[in-house]
C-alpha cells in the first residue's frame, strides 16, 4: 500500500475522533474508502440484511448516490452474493474480491457479475466485511469498472479493516448517545444525572461513583434523589430497571457516554 493511502487512513481516524456527528462520519468513511480504492460505487451495509429487507445506501466518491437502483435489482444486491455464503464459513473474515472467491469461469457467467455490470458499470466487487460476531453481513461492498481489484487493493483493505471496524462501533455509540441524550432531555435529566445513572447501571456504589467522578458521596446522593423524583422511583434497582425500559441507558452498560 502506498504511503499516501496509509496517511489518508491516519487522517481519517483523526477526523472520526474529532467529529461528533455520526450522519457526517458515515459518508466521510464511505467516500474515503471509494477514493483510495479507485472505485465508482459502494454499498455500506450498516445492518444485517435479508433478501427482502434492509436499506440500500449507495455511495460514490463525491457523496451519496441515488436513482441508479432498479427495484428488481434490490433483492439480488441485498443477498450479497457470493460473499454472504463465503463469509459464513470463515472464522476470521478478511477482504476478498468476487474474482478471488469464484473461479474464472463461474465469475464470468455469474448472475452477480451481470447485475453489477448493468447496475454500476462495474467489472469487479470487493467485500470489506466488519467482523461483528454475526454472520458477517455488515461492511462495505465496493464496485469498480476497468481493472479488477489487485494485490495492492487487498493490502489496503486488510490494513483499513480494523480501523473501519472501530469506526463502525464508534458511529453506533455516537448515535446511541445522541438518542439517549434526546430522551434524557424529555425527562429533565441533567448531563451529570445521566452520568450517575449510567454508573448506577454498572452496579457501582455511591462511594465508587463519587470516586469515579471526583465528587463527594453526599453530592452523589443528591443526584440519586433527583433521579428518583424525575423517574418516579424509590431505590437504585427500580431506577435502573425503569431507565432501561424508557431507553435512557445504553444497550451495553460498559459503553462510554
Amino acid at each position: 500500500m502506498s504511503e499516501r493511502a496509509h496517511k489518508e487512513l491516519l487522517e481519517l481516524a483523526v477526523e472520526v475522533i474529532r467529529d461528533p456527528r455520526p450522519h457526517r462520519l458515515g459518508g466521510l468513511v464511505s467516500t474515503r474508502v471509494l477514493h483510495v480504492l479507485d472505485a465508482e460505487y459502494g454499498i455500506n451495509k450498516n445492518v444485517p440484511w435479508t433478501e427482502g429487507a434492509g436499506e440500500l445506501r449507495v455511495w460514490s466518491p463525491s457523496g451519496q448516490g441515488g436513482g441508479i437502483l432498479r427495484e428488481e435489482n434490490r433483492r439480488s444486491l441485498r443477498a450479497g452474493r457470493p460473499f454472504v455464503d463465503f463469509y459464513s464459513r470463515q472464522p476470521t473474515p478478511g477482504p476478498r474480491s468476487a474474482r478471488q472467491i469464484e473461479s474464472a469461469g463461474a465469475w464470468r457467467n455469474s448472475e452477480t457479475r451481470t447485475l453489477i455490470r448493468e447496475t454500476f458499470g462495474a467489472c469487479d466487487v470487493l467485500a470489506l466485511p466488519l467482523p461483528m460476531g454475526t454472520a458477517h453481513t455488515q461492511g462495505w461492498l465496493v464496485y469498480r469498472s476497468g481493472t479488477p481489484f489487485g494485490a495492492a487493493d487487498l493490502a489496503y483493505a486488510c490494513l483499513a479493516q480494523p480501523l473501519l471496524s472501530a469506526v463502525h462501533r464508534h458511529l453506533n455509540t455516537l448515535g446511541q448517545c445522541q438518542d439517549l441524550h434526546a430522551r434524557a432531555v424529555n425527562f429533565g435529566l441533567t448531563p451529570r444525572e445521566c452520568t450517575v445513572l449510567h454508573l448506577l447501571s454498572m452496579a457501582l456504589t455511591a462511594a465508587a461513583i463519587a470516586h469515579r467522578l471526583g465528587i463527594s458521596v453526599r453530592t452523589v446522593h443528591k443526584h440519586l434523589t433527583s433521579l428518583y423524583q424525575k423517574l418516579g422511583t424509590s431505590d437504585r434497582l427500580e431506577t435502573v430497571m425503569r431507565a432501561q425500559r424508557l431507553g435512557l441507558l445504553p444497550h451495553d452498560p460498559h459503553a462510554g457516554l
